[in-house]
């Protein structure tokens, strides 16, 4: 135990002194150094870090569930979130868009990045778009066209009797009976 320099020559110089000094130290205890606990903030924020390094996608979770509110219901249809990277300078959250959409998109990217920036924790730096079809989503077909009637072919086929060019027939058959077959 270190003593102060001047007590320590004195009390080795007296006897006296230094044995009450020693009979008081018996007496006295020292009092435990408080730690306080560390603030609950502190603790979430390391828990936290540790929980999104494991799970990683956790904002983009956040972003596909809450899409149609984030965009609006009518840019919902034509892009949805499919990744997000991130980097020391910035975040890229990468668009699946259809293809005809995406210049509404690139119109509208500034406003979009700001507001998915937001909701995804901030530091989205870059929006990246990826043209295809959108997750779920059947590519429309055209229309199912009718079968002719067997007197509308019939009326078709007298129409054209008279024509000698078989490819000429052959197009005006092929032009009937698409008109023909329309239901509009």
């Amino acid at each position: 135990m270190k003593r102060h320099p001047d007590l320590r020559s004195e009390a080795s110089q007296d006897p006296l002194l230094e044995a009450m000094a020693r009979a008081k130290l018996r007496k006295q205890r020292g009092k435990a150094v408080w730690h306080p606990k560390p603030q609950l903030g502190v603790q979430a924020r390391k828990i936290l870090r540790q929980h999104a390094k494991k799970g990683g996608g956790s904002s983009l979770k956040k972003l596909q569930l809450n899409w149609s509110d984030l965009v609006g219901a009518e840019l919902a249809d034509i892009c949805s979130p499919i990744k997000l990277t991130g980097a020391k300078t910035g975040r890229t959250l990468t668009l699946r868009v259809i293809p005809a959409a995406a210049p509404l998109i690139q119109h509208q990217e500034e406003a979009l990045r700001q507001r998915l920036s937001v909701a995804a924790g901030g530091n989205i730096t870059r929006l990246k778009l990826e043209h295809g079809n959108m997750p779920g989503s059947v590519p429309k077909t055209g229309k199912q066209k009718r079968i002719l009637l067997a007197d509308e072919e019939a009326s078709l086929q007298r129409s054209i009797e008279n024509i000698q060019s078989p490819r000429l027939k052959a197009a005006i058959v092929a032009l009937g009976r698409a008109v023909l077959a329309d239901d509009t």
